[in-house]
């Protein structure tokens, strides 16, 4: 009863006291969350979002193949990224430049392009070949049915020592790019007509093609299967032309 009395005694005189303290705590437990709240919103008001964009480790030269060498990544923020930036190197299998980039510039669809699918004779020549054309006459020409993207053997006629004309087989596993003018297949088929083929090889071959155009009686295409496995012949001289392959 006494420590009651006590206690009673003990929280009437410090009643105000108690009461300042618990207000303390409460003020100290507002203003602490206060500040966390402030901080918060502060970061997040801070906070900017991130890309991860390709972009050339080194010096990428024009008209040049994209590899993973040349290439690393690095992050950007959101609203810096260029239009048609690339994150994947994926998305840049088979892609060549179209203009030399700087090391740490970012790759954009603008600066390449892709050699298979571009709509450019030139895009679709393999490195190291050139483009020619080769004229064929209607009765030469599979009925007309060559179409881009075919590959293609060659024959000619030669003339032997002793007069005798034969036909040699001349070229294998040529690529057609073109026919009259177009790199895609023309909507009916051109049967009867006489195609002129644009082709691609190495300058060596287009050097003994152009040789053979000009010294025999012309060339006759053979369409080739797609699984073919005939070997290409040696390349004709004026030797071959004059007479048969032993």
């Amino acid at each position: 009863m006494a420590i009651a009395k006590r206690m009673g005694t003990f929280f009437r005189i410090n009643r105000w006291l108690l009461a300042g303290i618990v207000i303390i705590g409460i003020a100290a437990y507002v203003s602490a969350r206060y500040v966390q709240i402030a901080i918060q919103q502060a970061n997040a008001k801070t906070h900017v979002p991130t890309v991860q964009v390709l972009v050339a480790s080194q010096t990428i030269p024009a008209y040049e193949p994209i590899t993973s060498a040349l290439v690393t990544v690095k992050t950007y923020p959101a609203s810096a990224v260029p239009a048609g930036s690339y994150s994947s190197l994926q998305a840049l299998n088979g892609a060549w430049t179209t203009e030399a980039i700087s090391p740490g510039v970012p790759l954009v669809s603008s600066e390449v392009f892709f050699p298979k699918t571009a709509n450019v004779l030139a895009a679709r020549i393999n490195p190291q070949d050139m483009a020619v054309d080769v004229p064929l006459s209607s009765t030469n020409a599979v009925d007309g049915l060559i179409m881009p993207g075919d590959n293609i053997a060659l024959f000619i006629t030669i003339t032997e020592k002793n007069g005798q004309k034969v036909i040699e087989d001349f070229m294998n596993h040529v690529k057609v790019l073109a026919v009259n003018g177009s790199m895609t297949p023309p909507s009916a088929p051109m049967i009867g007509q006489s195609p002129n083929l644009i082709v691609a090889m190495t300058p060596s071959r287009i050097e003994s093609l152009l040789f053979a155009e000009q010294n025999s009686s012309g060339f006759t295409a053979a369409l080739e299967s797609p699984h073919t496995k005939a070997q290409r012949p040696t390349p004709y001289g004026l030797n071959n032309l004059d007479t048969p392959v032993p």
